[in-house]
């Protein structure tokens, strides 16, 4: 199964991302962030989980591509 984040998804998650202090320890195997990719009748929706960060969640979705 493969999933795939839009140019307009990612758009909003480089933004996020840039609030983050990237140069924190993540972990043994980098596992700071979680993506989670949930499946609808009308569209894909998607959250990413930043576990370093007091569990800080974004949702990526393009709910007007939907």
């Amino acid at each position: 199964m493969t999933f795939t984040i839009l140019p307009e998804e990612l758009e909003k998650l480089d933004a996020w991302m840039k609030t983050k202090n990237l140069n924190k320890y993540g972990g043994a195997m980098g596992g700071r962030f979680t993506y989670s990719f949930t499946p609808t009748s009308i569209g894909m929706a998607i959250q990413v989980t930043d576990a370093m960060e007091q569990k800080d969640t974004i949702d990526i979705s393009d709910y007007e591509g939907w």
